[in-house]
């Protein structure tokens, strides 16, 4: 499968995307993390992806919606592996929306990046327009611990909103669990996440992701423990929406 995977994008645009010019440059990930985790990622997502992928029909083809997808290095390798699955990458970004598009030119099953901030209602509202029926799958990739703790409330309340019921939200990255830090270089990653600005910092998966996920109707469905001291965490949302 390793020959599925997309490659880097070009050293000048990788340069370009770390350079200062993205809109938000202090939530940009360390060169080269995206190409080191993506495998892991897609190996960790198969069996969800393979059942939505067997549940495709002439009339519905499952999609998947990528919040945060930076150059577009795992939106690429995921829409690789899975042909029969659509793909919707945004970003909070236009220039980086431009270096998703040419990560995945050439993938039929792959839209055209838009930008989404996830603050902004008018975007969620826009996206909902184009997409009634939801999606089948959320993914939210090394983001919650880059974005402050009032938008990790905003992104569980909008995530819930398209979101098919019975759908998947899917968190990547290292958090604290219980209210500890699991390992040394988790604790150095938070340190270093604060430095970049104070509201930063690893969250606490039982104690502040798991009572949003209730409060916005899902449950956690699945914790995978992944290389690095990261996790894959599986959010399903309840059949019924909201509290059910």
């Amino acid at each position: 499968m390793a020959s599925q995977f997309a490659t880097s994008p070009s050293a000048s645009a990788s340069a370009s995307a770390s350079s200062g010019s993205v809109r938000y440059p202090e939530r940009q990930s360390a060169p080269g993390s995206a190409a080191r985790n993506v495998a892991g990622i897609v190996q960790g997502l198969t069996p969800l992806f393979s059942s939505l992928a067997s549940a495709a029909s002439s009339s519905r083809t499952p999609g998947v919606l990528e919040l945060a997808s930076g150059q577009g290095t795992h939106v690429s390798a995921l829409a690789r592996a899975f042909s029969t699955l659509r793909f919707s990458p945004c970003e909070a970004d236009a220039s980086l929306c431009s270096l998703i598009n040419d990560a995945c030119s050439g993938l039929s099953n792959v839209a055209e990046a838009r930008v989404l901030e996830i603050e902004q209602g008018e975007h969620w509202a826009a996206l909902q327009a184009r997409e009634e029926d939801g999606f089948e799958a959320v993914l939210a990739l090394n983001l919650v611990h880059i974005i402050p703790a009032p938008l990790v409330r905003t992104l569980f309340e909008r995530v819930a909103e398209v979101l098919k019921p019975g759908g998947t939200l899917v968190l990547y990255g290292a958090y604290n669990e219980n209210g500890k830090v699991t390992s040394e270089g988790n604790a150095a990653f938070d340190a270093n996440l604060r430095t970049r600005n104070p509201e930063f910092g690893l969250r606490d998966l039982q104690r502040e992701l798991e009572p949003l996920a209730q409060q916005h109707g899902m449950r956690l469905k699945e914790r995978i423990e992944m290389p690095a001291g990261n996790l894959l965490v599986l959010f399903e949302r309840n059949e019924k929406g909201r509290n059910a």
